[in-house]
């Protein structure tokens, strides 16, 4: 009997959609003199979408500050020395959310091309 996925990319993509952690991948956005000013949504898995408690047509293409519950201010530096670099970051953070007074959230932040993958 035949598998219906058809190795690589579609393992890969099945793995990223069964996955518990929530997986968003982001191009880098940048001006009109080549600076990076923003990182704009082009995929993310469904444990994300539950997180987010939103459909893949709203997210993607969607600018990841508006997407996270997270501020901008210090994770932008991170993400654009990820990018810059190509040194992975993983940290914990705390995070408030209206569903819970605190949380920590752990993140792995690594660069895939012009665009960095969280975890």
């Amino acid at each position: 009997m035949k598998d219906t996925l058809q190795p690589p990319s579609d393992w890969f993509k099945a793995a990223a959609d069964a996955s518990l952690d929530g997986l968003f991948i982001v191009k880098g956005v940048r001006d009109q003199a080549g600076q990076l000013i923003d990182f704009e949504c082009i995929d993310i898995n469904g444990h994300a979408l539950e997180l987010l408690g939103m459909t893949r047509e709203k997210v993607i293409g969607q600018k990841l500050w508006g997407l996270l519950p997270i501020h901008r201010e210090g994770f932008f530096d991170k993400y654009a020395q990820v990018l810059a670099t190509g040194t992975p970051l993983e940290e914990e953070f705390p995070i408030v959310t209206t569903q819970a007074k605190a949380r920590w959230l752990r993140h792995q932040v690594v660069r895939v091309g012009d665009g960095i993958v969280i975890f």
